[in-house]
């Protein structure tokens, strides 16, 4: 069942630098990890975070494909002043 990031508690939904991670927050991947070689292609790309699994954040990247990635992978971005938070997977112009 997914729930809305913003929902989860403790540091389970941090980033890699300790920020909170809530629901369509843009982040950034800035780590990968040696379990998903799919995130390797996605190294230093935007995405939105659409929801989260039990472990994982989906993120949708800007070609719009929805991918699983750690919480501790990411790092959440400073919001564009022309970014709609309600507004899911808008084009991220990356």
């Amino acid at each position: 069942m997914l729930v809305a990031a913003s929902e989860a508690t403790g540091d389970r939904w941090c980033d890699v630098d300790g920020t909170p991670i809530v629901l369509f927050s843009r982040v950034e991947q800035v780590a990968d990890s040696a379990e998903d070689t799919a995130l390797f292609s996605r190294l230093h790309q935007h995405g939105q975070v659409v929801g989260h699994s039990r472990e994982s954040l989906l993120v949708c990247f800007a070609d719009h494909q929805v991918l699983s990635v750690r919480p501790d992978l990411v790092r959440v971005l400073p919001d564009a002043p022309d970014d709609h938070p309600s507004r899911p997977c808008p084009d991220l112009g990356d």
